[in-house]
């Protein structure tokens, strides 16, 4: 374990954990995120392209119709004070006549130690040769030079491709051997039938193959598939694939030793409705990994019992309903994440056509509305949590899929005003996948444990950092750190100093 970054200092004030509420302030206008959206849900993923401790940012479904990127000068701001934060390099960056993309993840696909782009990509209609929307597949972008350039791999990886629109992206080490896998599904869009689900197994050096039919569970059937996600719910080391599925039941796949079986009814996971967004997190503090699925008007909450069985007990978590108002809000991303830095995780939902809310945790999994004061506007598609500025507490980039509207930036000011403490643990595989997704981090202050688990492309066309933030209220240490890895290797830290971001290598 070593250090990567300075340690970041926090105001030290107000002591008591619960004396004050979420609060946000929209910084847009001085992010230099202006690019317009092409009327679609646009896509949002975060990640640190070159190495320089700063996240940066990608965003798919620009009126221009190639991705954008935006490079994070932070600390250049801070030296030299004049430009904007996030600086368009999408020119220097991705190779010229790159394709029209629908979402994007960030993530070490060939395990060299940076972060490349995995996104889903549009493709020709044949007819009038113009890409879109309904025609969908995966495409890779290798990170070259150390965070100097994309390099497409080519057209003999434009993999998962289907006649349908983009469900959901997500990754992770199915078959334990240490590299990352590709799930990529699709929805169908306005036919009500639905479109496949694609299983890409790596087989090392940037070999990726359809292993779709040796999956074990039929993911090839057509459904309206949107979110989906690879995680460990049941502690066996072993991702299993959940999937938000809009209008017919959810899809939950138990991984047995790399293949996987569908477990939907026997493990209580089959809501129907229009699922759309994830949110995976501990937000009762009992060590496994619960789901919140979004929907129209209501959320359903699919708490573990630690077995991977799950029970919706949304209604007496406070967090059936996200809508703001009385009319109809279609919820789309979300996410957990500790925003008052008081060692419980919050809840936070965006939706279109309403307002959607922003949910305070008690300290036992329970919630309280906390919109009306966080100064927060919660309409749009995608959502990413993210320290965009490394002040410790978690900031929010919200798409909007509003002809030529842009992401809104929301720095979240909570933190600075409360002397409460953080940590943020990266996770560095060796035996592992290098981004160390799959591994479930606890840390220790006191009596309290808190957990959270490296996931791929749970929000909404949303590819959020592949780090785990831990809020620490007024501990002056983390007693401990434990990081449980994909090849079945624990680390443990102890006596961990706080308000900084460590690496923890396997």
């Amino acid at each position: 374990m070593f250090l990567r970054y300075s340690p970041l200092v926090l105001l030290i004030l107000a002591p008591n954990l619960r004396a004050q509420g979420i609060s946000f302030v929209e910084v847009t206008g001085s992010s230099g995120l202006d690019v317009p959206v092409a009327g679609i849900a646009p896509g949002l993923s975060v990640g640190d392209f070159d190495g320089d401790g700063w996240e940066d940012v990608c965003v798919t479904g620009a009126e221009v119709r190639h991705p954008q990127f935006f490079h994070n000068r932070a600390n250049w701001i801070a030296a030299h004070g004049t430009g904007p934060l996030f600086l368009d390099v999408t020119s220097s960056v991705f190779p010229v006549g790159s394709n029209d993309a629908t979402a994007s993840c960030f993530a070490d696909i060939d395990n060299d130690g940076d972060a490349d782009l995995v996104m889903s990509r549009r493709f020709r209609n044949p007819v009038t040769g113009q890409t879109t929307s309904k025609h969908t597949g995966v495409e890779f972008y290798i990170n070259q030079d150390v965070g100097r350039r994309f390099q497409a791999l080519g057209a003999d990886y434009n993999l998962g491709r289907d006649a349908t629109p983009h469900g959901g992206l997500t990754l992770g080490d199915v078959d334990l051997d240490g590299d990352l896998d590709v799930i990529f599904t699709h929805n169908g869009g306005g036919n009500g039938i639905g479109g496949p689900g694609f299983f890409l197994r790596n087989g090392g050096n940037l070999n990726f193959t359809d292993e779709s039919a040796s999956f074990g569970a039929n993911i090839t059937s057509p459904t309206r598939y949107f979110s989906t996600v690879l995680c460990d719910f049941n502690g066996d080391r072993w991702p299993e694939m959940h999937a938000a599925v809009d209008f017919y039941t959810d899809i939950h796949c138990r991984n047995i030793g790399g293949v996987f079986q569908n477990v939907t009814t026997q493990v209580g996971a089959t809501n129907q409705g229009s699922d759309m967004g994830l949110a995976i997190g501990d937000p009762d503090s009992d060590g496994d990994f619960d789901i919140y699925s979004t929907n129209i008007n209501i959320g359903v909450f699919y708490e573990n019992d630690g077995n991977g069985n799950f029970t919706n007990s949304a209604s007496s978590r406070g967090i059936a309903s996200f809508s703001q108002g009385l009319g109809t809000c279609v919820g789309w991303g979300t996410a957990f994440v500790d925003f008052d830095l008081d060692m419980d995780e919050d809840l936070v939902v965006v939706g279109s056509l309403g307002l959607a809310e922003l949910f305070e945790n008690d300290g036992t999994g329970h919630f309280t509305r906390a919109s009306a004061t966080s100064g927060l506007q919660l309409i749009g598609r995608t959502l990413v949590p993210f320290d965009y500025d490394r002040d410790g507490d978690m900031d929010l980039l919200i798409g909007h899929d509003s002809p030529n509207s842009t992401p809104r930036l929301w720095e979240n000011v909570t933190g600075s005003a409360s002397g409460r403490h953080w940590l943020v643990i990266d996770p560095v595989g060796t035996t592992s996948n290098a981004d160390g997704v799959g591994c479930h981090i606890e840390v220790t202050v006191g009596t309290k444990t808190m957990h959270r688990a490296i996931v791929v492309g749970s929000s909404f066309k949303s590819g959020l950092p592949l780090s785990a933030h831990f809020g620490l209220g007024n501990a002056a240490l983390a007693d401990e750190v434990k990081v449980h890895w994909p090849s079945g290797t624990v680390t443990v830290l102890t006596n961990v100093q706080v308000d900084r971001r460590i690496q923890v290598t396997e």
